[in-house]
């Protein structure tokens, strides 16, 4: 049964949120916006209205099969193109990347590669890419395959589809298909937060079996392969990039992330599928206002989802995100996040304890810091999670994350648990409500000076123990709450009493032998409250 949010707390939690100047949403339609990447809203368009043909340049009775190079005389091709604002266009063939450096692209061109494939040749000993191309302006790069020939190089070398950077602006790639590249099918960076590349529409590429390896967390020497580096990683990587969509994409089979966007802001990322790469699927690190809408992420072998690194105002909206090895999504050290009526289901299938949850928020500033939260402002409202054998909760709050707001979702499966650690969250980090067949838990450590031979105290459980339900009349409906306490006195637990009450967990010491008064012991305790309609 639904149950409705009564008034007076819709306006507490106003309230609670009113003095950080942001305006936050809990219903159905909440502020995930869609993204500029021109002053009119609409992606950059381009016109080439001359043509030119590729084939008038390359010599008489040129090889079509990739057997011989010809990088000389399609760089110069481009150049003329480039010095009208032409549409380049190749003729149907197979051409040969005998040169790490690959192709020189201009300013000012389209490319049209419909039946064109670009193959590596396997002799490439330096890291390189099949086109490069740095400061440009206005480039279209339209069908095309590019074929890394992955498998016949070693594993040190490293070779990107699309490789762009510096003050790059006005790029569109669209309709390619990059495979078996040992880096980034497409790679477009910037310089730094003061000189980005921007106004990037890539749609309806496809990238699979490309970027360097990557040996799981749960291996040995885990980590990027030697001779390659987190560069590597990501079949789209952007770095220092604004201004940008990624549409209706195809990004499977990574041997390492399938995205990794760097220093990036104002982005649209949707109707994509991320499917089955060995580790992350949508890597968000240190970046702002970059939306997810829509997408597929399903199978990735690390996290599904992850907003880390002071990431601000990164929201996802309308995903599937399943089966991940790891958590579906992580959130770290960032905020202002809005996780909104998305379908999280069945993720930590590698069943490593702590990895295993639906989504997990922590913060690196406990215990040093943890009156200084990271990780706060983060909405999660709406969403349906579905949790199997192999997760622990559904979404658990760990560190001391807070302003966390757990609302309107609707819990199913094995374990439907909303985690927020007492311990490290602190009491009022966390508020959940009117979420459908939830139970909360809480733990903590503390220690305890036995004052006498017979010594009681109270832990502050800081559970929910009641839900609203107006259809019902009924004001309060109590839920069971369950206990687990474990000192590190194993003798007195002989004589422990414990009761609880909507508050707190009452615990009663009796028989304590004279020696240990003025002692200090460690409790260890649970608490887990648990609702169902």
């Amino acid at each position: 049964m639904k149950k409705l949010l009564p008034s007076r707390l819709h306006i507490t939690l106003v309230l609670l949120f009113w003095g950080t100047g942001i305006l936050v949403s809990c219903s159905g339609t909440d502020p995930v916006g869609s993204f500029d990447s021109n002053k009119n809203g609409e992606p950059v368009q381009l016109n080439f209205e001359q043509t030119i043909y590729l084939e008038t340049i390359l010599p008489q009775g040129f090889k079509t099969d990739g057997q011989v190079s010809y990088i000389k005389e399609i760089e110069k091709a481009i150049e003329l193109a480039s010095s009208n604002a032409q549409t380049l266009v190749f003729p149907p063939s197979v051409f040969l990347i005998d040169k790490p450096e690959g192709i020189r692209l201009q300013s000012n061109i389209r490319l049209d590669l419909s039946s064109v494939k670009f193959i590596v040749d396997p002799q490439i000993d330096q890291d390189g890419q099949i086109f490069y191309g740095e400061n440009l302006r206005n480039v279209e790069i339209i069908n095309g395959e590019f074929d890394g020939n992955r498998d016949q190089l070693p594993v040190s070398v490293n070779i990107a589809g699309i490789h762009i950077t510096g003050l790059s602006k006005n790029i569109k790639i669209e309709g390619s298909y990059f495979h078996h590249l040992s880096s980034n099918g497409i790679r477009i960076y910037g310089i730094d937060t003061q000189a980005m590349s921007e106004d990037i529409l890539i749609n309806n590429v496809r990238i699979n079996e490309s970027c360097n390896e990557y040996i799981d967390y749960l291996l040995p020497n885990k980590g990027p392969a030697p001779g390659t580096s987190m560069k590597d990683q990501g079949n789209i990587a952007l770095y220092f990039v604004r201004n940008f969509h990624i549409l209706n994409s195809v990004l499977e089979n990574s041997h390492s992330d399938g995205t990794h966007f760097f220093y990036c802001s104002n982005g649209q990322i949707s109707n994509n599928q991320i499917l089955n790469n060995k580790m992350g699927g949508y890597f968000i690190e240190t970046c702002s206002d970059i939306n997810g809408l829509n997408n597929k992420i399903i199978g990735n072998g690390s996290r599904g989802v992850t907003i880390e690194r002071s990431s601000v105002r990164c929201n996802m909206k309308g995903n599937t995100i399943t089966t991940s090895g790891r958590e579906g999504l992580w959130l770290d050290d960032s905020e202002q996040l809005v996780i909104s009526n998305n379908y999280i289901a069945n993720n930590g299938k590698k069943n490593d304890f702590w990895y295993d949850s639906n989504i997990k928020i922590t913060d690196t500033s406990w215990p040093d810091n943890k009156n200084e939260s990271k990780s706060k402002y983060i909405y999660i409202v709406n969403n349906t999670f579905v949790t199997g054998v192999t997760n622990e909760h559904a979404v658990w709050v760990n560190s001391c994350a807070t302003n966390i707001s757990i609302t309107g979702n609707v819990m199913l499966g094995a374990k439907k648990r909303i985690k927020a650690d007492s311990w490290t969250s602190g009491s009022g980090s966390c508020v959940e409500f009117d979420n459908e067949n939830w139970f909360t838990s809480r733990s903590g450590v503390q220690q305890v000076t036995l004052i006498n031979q017979e010594f009681g105290f109270d832990i502050k459980h800081n559970l929910d123990i009641y839900d609203w339900d107006v259809t019902d009349f009924v004001f309060f409906r109590f839920t069971k709450i369950n206990t687990k306490i474990l000192i590190s006195d194993s003798e007195l637990e002989k004589n422990m009493l414990v009761s609880v009450n909507r508050n707190r967990i009452r615990v009663h010491l009796l028989k304590i032998p004279q020696s240990k008064v003025g002692k200090k012991i460690t409790v260890e305790w649970w608490a887990e409250n648990k609702y169902d309609n």
